[in-house]
């Protein structure tokens, strides 16, 4: 197998573009008055670096080659390499302009003695320009040929196609590959002999993608081998345009796709009256849509456009409508493919600006990049700055690489050497400290890349008088009058777009507790959004997950696995005769009794009304009958009672009424005592009745109890879903439990949907409390909850707290406070003070656990009656030890 050997030439030559050399220069021309303006012009515009200026020079003087300077006699080439103009330099030598002809040994000089940094410029703007009008040298070094004839054939083949339109186009596409290789068989009229390993009898062109060959077998007339070659370009062309398995249209793009579709089918039905060419389109039909497109460049190869219109006019017109156009819009963006790859290579090895993408954050505001070769950037958060410089370089769609300091290596460099890189990012971190000769190397290429090729360097650092390598680089000669210095003050939080907060939300997994993931609800959203802080949405963004209070693992936790559930109960029978015969200034409101039963009691003042008597009675009366539950919140703001301790009392006998909404908790749930008889009053006809507690707006420690009366006994699920009582307060002796209970009950409301739970062991936190702090309102008390439950002030964490505590959304609020008898008094006043304001917020729920000892003050301060925690009895122990004795390998 032979090839083609590439042209070896000079790079001041441009023969590598296979252009034709014009006649030799007109000497009388290059020095003569008639174009003296032009060649001042066009040196003017050299010295401007105005590539339009310089075309157009060119464009009216296609007669002069060394368009020498009226005044020194240097050529227009030696005085765009001795300017570094390389973008110039590669225009000139497109157009075939030479050294000056009396100089030329010394402006060779000047133009051979470059930097390996400035030879690749100078090939990368030479071809830049050269691909514009790519030609048959583009592709025949890339060529090869099996037999004697093959060599002088090749340049002939892609000099045929490249005069004809469309054709040509698709060889300026195929001409953006570095890869690309096309083998011909001049011995063969297939392939069967080249590529023997496959069946590849009568096969004329092949095409692989992902090894970038074409194979012809090229033993054939010409306008066949043509047709065949420009069948198989087109379909490396497709390839390189579509990414589609070199069908003409994008993967999502469904309405091209249908189009085509349409076109393909009308094709099919008629096929048998059409050309062989198109025939063949349809002998596989598992690739007729990658087949039929490329009958097009085929068919024009072979000069039959007249068969195209007449015949498939659609597909013609499609053609030219979408796939030419596509194909151009792809040259427009393919200089430089090569070193573009290799750059987005690097970028995918360092990982920086992939990490930034992956982040998704928008800004309400954009950043607009300034010209200066070198920025230095400075922002409130450095993140966001990343973020927002990477979007800002991105958008610019040239070829660029973002790195941390840290991440500069000699692979980098390499790549960045031989390739063209527009844009350098560099976030700079001023506490790692680079070697003293990679600092200088690293220094020296960045300067260099930007003095000849160009690229923009921009370092983002968090303080540049901090950052030695941010000095060093404002310092350099080539930056000191092309640096620009800012601060980018809206590369922060409160600049990224709610929309993208909210779509960071609702793709993330918010843990609580440890228990559940929380979905935030359509009817939350904005509730999380205002709550975001820039810590917790950059973790959501990085993790797309984060936990809500990590708390430490409770001391009882070990305990549950011998756990055995518990039950509370506590006095509810008032005597109502000693209560209404005090003469304290309270009332009491009794539902589902009458005036008679109550006259029972023997007042013999009678000093008792109905509700509806209230208002016309116009003094404040103890004994008030109520005909439902809901009354009694109207009671508390009638004259004579908004100011005065009302207890809610309830006449159970023959008639009970229950309250609004509650449900019957007893049953599985809860137990009712057995009622006792002794000092139960009874009605006329001999029926016992009992006055029970149900709720109090004042103390209730003094509240006269019947000894032996009724109790409420209830277990822990019914003492997790209390609703309408606030505050519940459990007692009982040291060592019955009760840390272990509260430490239960708080796992298990854990589990409920939605609930926030803290639980507090005062004794351990109490060096937390600020008791010099003020409790006057909500907002002071929720901080001090805050610091009891270890969640900071200004967090995510915190703004959900005080939102759900202040609205009872998103989360229910349920905060245990364990140990309250363990601190001291001042510890305790502070607590129930602070337990007190939260009370009047729209918290869920506050447990309190203590000894009897503190059990009037706990009722008294929020005006409930305390449980007592129940000892165990028989069945309850032994199931305790045999829980207890498992868990430690032990029989009993």
């Amino acid at each position: 197998m032979t090839g083609t050997e590439k042209q070896q030439t000079s790079p001041s030559r441009g023969l590598e573009l296979g252009r034709e050399m014009s006649s030799q220069p007109n000497v009388s021309m290059e020095k003569s008055e008639k174009t003296e303006q032009i060649r001042r012009e066009m040196h003017r515009a050299i010295d401007e670096r105005d590539v339009g200026r310089v075309q157009k020079c060119l464009d009216e003087a296609k007669y002069l080659r060394q368009w020498l300077n009226p005044k020194n006699g240097e050529s227009a080439l030696c005085n765009a390499v001795r300017q570094n103009a390389f973008k110039i330099w590669g225009l000139l030598t497109c157009y075939n302009c030479i050294p000056s002809e009396e100089k030329k040994e010394e402006e060779s000089k000047i133009c051979t003695n470059l930097g390996d940094i400035e030879k690749l410029e100078y090939r990368y703007q030479l071809f830049r320009f050269a691909r514009n009008v790519p030609n048959r040298s583009y592709l025949t070094p890339r060529s090869h040929s099996i037999g004697s004839c093959g060599e002088t054939k090749l340049s002939e083949l892609y000099q045929k196609l490249n005069e004809i339109p469309y054709v040509n186009t698709i060889l300026q596409v195929v001409a953006t590959s570095p890869h690309i290789q096309v083998m011909f068989d001049f011995n063969n009229e297939d392939l069967e002999c080249m590529l023997w390993y496959r069946n590849n009898r009568g096969t004329w062109g092949v095409t692989f993608f992902e090894q970038h060959e074409i194979h012809i077998g090229a033993k054939r007339e010409d306008n066949e081998l043509l047709g065949t070659l420009a069948h198989e370009l087109c379909h490396y062309a497709l390839q390189l345009v579509y990414e589609n398995r070199a069908r003409p249209y994008k993967k999502s793009d469904k309405s091209t796709e249908a189009d085509y579709t349409d076109i393909l089918k009308e094709i099919q039905d008629k096929q048998q009256l059409l050309h062989d060419v198109i025939q063949r389109a349809f002998i596989d039909d598992s690739v007729r849509e990658e087949e039929l497109i490329v009958r097009v460049p085929h068919l024009l190869a072979m000069h039959c456009e007249q068969v195209l219109q007449e015949q498939v006019p659609k597909l013609l017109q499609f053609f030219e409508n979408h796939v030419i156009r596509d194909m151009n819009e792809f040259l427009k963006k393919s200089i430089g493919y090569k070193d573009r790859e290799a750059i987005k290579e690097q970028n995918i090895r360092i990982g920086k600006a992939k990490e930034m993408e992956k982040l998704g954050i928008t800004f309400k505001t954009e950043y607009d990049l300034p010209g200066k070769a070198l920025l230095v950037l400075t922002a409130p958060h450095m993140t966001f700055l990343e973020v927002m410089i990477n979007d800002a370089v991105r958008s610019k769609r040239k070829s660029y690489v973002f790195l941390e300091t840290k991440q500069w290596d000699t692979e980098l460099k390499d790549v960045l050497l031989k390739n063209k890189c527009h844009y350098v990012i560099l976030s700079s971190d001023r506490k790692f400290d680079l070697e003293e000769d990679n600092r200088k190397a690293m220094l020296d290429i960045l300067v260099e890349l930007s003095r000849v090729r160009g690229a923009k360097v921009v370092l983002l650092t968090k303080g540049r008088d901090q950052d030695d390598f941010v000095k060093d680089m404002i310092k350099e000669e080539y930056f000191v009058n092309n640096v620009e210095d800012a601060h980018v003050a809206n590369a922060k939080f409160d600049n990224v777009t709610d929309e993208c907060k909210e779509k960071v939300l609702r793709s993330s997994r918010i843990h609580l507790q440890h228990k559940r993931n929380v979905k935030v609800s359509e009817a939350h959203v904005e509730i999380f959004c205002k709550a975001l802080d820039e810590r917790t949405f950059l973790q959501l963004c990085r993790k797309e997950e984060i936990q809500v209070k990590d708390e430490q693992p409770s001391q009882y936790d070990n305990d549950i696995s011998f756990y055995v559930e518990r039950t509370c109960s506590r006095e509810i029978q008032v005597d109502l005769e000693r209560a209404l015969s005090d003469e304290s200034n309270e009332a009491f409101a009794v539902v589902g009794c009458n005036r008679e039963k109550v006259l029972d009691l023997d007042r013999s003042d009678g000093d008792v009304c109905h509700y509806n008597e209230v208002k016309n009675v116009k003094r404040f009366v103890k004994c008030v009958l109520l005909d439902n539950v809901g009354q009694y919140d109207e009671l508390k703001k009638s004259p004579f009672y908004n100011d005065k301790t009302i207890h809610l009392i309830e006449c159970k006998g023959k008639n009970v009424v229950k309250e609004h909404g509650e449900k019957n908790r007893t049953g599985t749930d809860s137990v009712q005592a057995q009622l006792t008889r002794s000092a139960h009053p009874r009605s006329d006809e001999g029926e016992s009745r009992e006055y029970h507690w149900i709720r109090s707006n004042g103390p209730v420690s003094h509240l006269p109890m019947v000894e032996g009366g009724s109790r409420q006994i209830r277990n822990e699920e019914y003492l997790r879903g209390i609703t309408d009582e606030k505050v519940v307060a459990i007692f009982g002796p040291s060592g019955m439990g009760k840390s272990l209970l509260s430490s239960r009950m708080a796992q298990g409301m854990k589990n409920e949907e939605m609930n926030w739970v803290f639980h507090v062991d005062l004794m351990e936190k109490r060096k937390l409390l600020n008791l010099s702090a003020s409790l006057d309102d909500s907002h002071h008390a929720i901080q001090q909850l805050a610091k009891l439950c270890d969640v900071k002030v200004g967090t995510f964490e915190f703004s959900l707290l005080e939102h759900s505590i202040q609205n009872a959304k998103p989360f229910k609020l349920v905060v245990v406070f364990d140990g309250f008898d363990e601190v001291d008094g001042n510890c305790r006043q502070f607590v129930m003070k602070l337990a007190n304001e939260l009370r009047a917020t729209q918290i869920s729920k506050l447990l309190l656990f203590s000894r009897s000892m503190c059990k009037s003050e706990i009722e008294d301060t929020f005006h409930t009656v305390a449980f007592e925690l129940i000892g165990f009895d028989e069945q309850q122990q032994l199931g305790f030890l045999r829980k207890y004795w498992k868990r430690n390998n032990r029989e009993m």
